[in-house]
């Protein structure tokens, strides 16, 4: 996880989450957040863009002794592409 946080901090330096909603039932928290930041580095594969984003992330985690012990995430990853200029071109389609 700290791994993951520290990419996107490369990435995109100005990256910032802000927690929407959350909702919480014995061992597991649900949240609905905003994430935001500028493309300056790049990420994986992909090149910089310097474009700007704003995505809605779902996110679970079951906590153990105060812990985080298991965590899922689901980030709108197509909005993501969308806004950074990454959106992959559509399939061909052939009908017969």
């Amino acid at each position: 996880m700290k791994k993951g946080i520290k990419s996107l901090h490369y990435s995109f330096p100005d990256f910032s989450l802000t927690i929407e909603d959350t909702i919480s039932d014995g061992s597991k928290v649900w949240g609905r957040m905003t994430d935001r930041g500028t493309y300056i580095n790049k990420f994986g594969p992909m090149y910089p863009t310097g474009k700007k984003f704003e995505i809605t992330v779902i996110g679970i985690g079951r906590f153990e002794n105060g812990k985080l012990v298991e965590h899922w995430g689901v980030p709108d990853k197509l909005a993501l592409m969308e806004q950074l200029g990454m959106k992959p071109p559509p399939k061909l389609i052939i009908k017969l």
